[in-house]
């Protein structure tokens, strides 16, 4: 019955939407983030937010996203001029409280940041003004993430991206993220073994944490294990956990993008992915990918073994170098390895 509710507003107001101009941001006093995204487009969005409200720190400002990502956005998002929210639109009357607060301050602008369902395009027809982010220019797989968001806001575009490197000193605590929702990016059992195998020798046996999501058994012996789960609970003792970790070493997945936002020191096991499409400039990352990808995007769908990751972790990750990219070409016929 919600979801019908959402759907009628959205396609009742589907008129209004519209191109919102640099001079319509310029002269808007307040303006609303609808942040309803998968958790790295989530964890994007909130980094990219908070450098639009560093551009434009004197308007009022409200992010209203999951239970969830609600710990995400006030860990990354800076600013004494953000009013938080959280919904559960599937809660009549926290969706209730939600619209009687938009009605209340009718927001002069609203954008909805990798947001492409109902839900997070419902709250914005509450705006005077809003742009829906589906409604924008069409990105392909080779466009940067988080040069999407900076296009949909009129915020200024980094290319190329010039990354740090990480300094490696005083690691005590290290984290590890070796599951996405793609299995072709994951890290198996057999290379988890030998990756903390190579952080103990390397790191003089640091206390290790291998986060995974809900469902999964435990996949390394001697560590602790993080469990995710949908909750704000859970998300503010991931924070906590991410800002007492000295190294993060992660696939490309969300917690990799929420090391990076936190200014932690990461290393990025990347797959099929490029690093050119999925890093921000500036990001204090070492990059571990196999060199025959360097430049390419692999898109091949049937993919069921990826050979890209397991062959990373034959070697010493630390004796991997991988230069930076300049541009990528996307491939969908054959894995480039074989």
């Amino acid at each position: 019955m919600v979801k019908q509710l959402l759907r009628k507003k959205v396609k009742t107001h589907a008129q209004m939407h519209c191109e919102v101009t640099p001079h319509d941001i310029e002269n808007a006093e307040s303006v609303l983030f609808s942040v309803f995204a998968r958790y790295g487009d989530g964890i994007i969005s909130f980094k990219v937010i908070n450098a639009f409200i560093a551009q434009y720190p004197r308007k009022r400002y409200a992010v209203l996203t999951t239970r969830q990502h609600l710990p995400y956005a006030k860990a990354i998002i800076k600013s004494e001029n953000v009013t938080f929210l959280k919904v559960n639109k599937r809660n009549p009357w926290e969706l209730y409280r939600t619209v009687r607060y938009l009605r209340k301050e009718h927001f002069d602008l609203g954008f909805n940041p990798w947001g492409h369902g109902d839900d997070s395009e419902f709250f914005l027809t509450y705006c005077k003004k809003f742009s829906f982010f589906k409604k924008m220019d069409s990105f392909s797989k080779t466009d940067n993430l988080y040069d999407r968001v900076r296009h949909y806001l009129h915020l200024p575009v980094q290319t190329p991206k010039v990354l740090r490197e990480p300094k490696f000193t005083s690691v005590n605590n290290i984290l590890i993220a070796p599951i996405s929702s793609d299995v072709t990016k994951n890290i198996d059992t057999v290379s988890l073994e030998r990756l903390i195998g190579q952080l103990k020798q390397k790191f003089d046996n640091p206390a290790i944490t291998v986060s995974v999501p809900k469902g999964y058994e435990k996949m390394a012996e001697g560590v602790e294990q993080f469990v995710f789960s949908k909750s704000t609970k859970a998300s503010s003792a991931y924070v906590g956990k991410m800002l007492n970790t000295d190294l993060f070493v992660g696939v490309d997945s969300g917690p990799l993008h929420l090391a990076l936002a936190l200014g932690v020191e990461s290393i990025a096991v990347f797959g099929p992915t490029a690093p050119f499409t999925i890093l921000d400039n500036n990001d204090c990352v070492k990059v571990v990918r196999d060199q025959s990808l360097h430049g390419i995007f692999c898109f091949v769908k049937s993919c069921k073994d990826p050979v890209c990751i397991k062959r990373l972790f034959e070697k010493d990750v630390f004796g991997n170098t991988y230069g930076e990219e300049t541009t990528v070409e996307l491939e969908e016929a054959q894995c480039p390895l074989k």
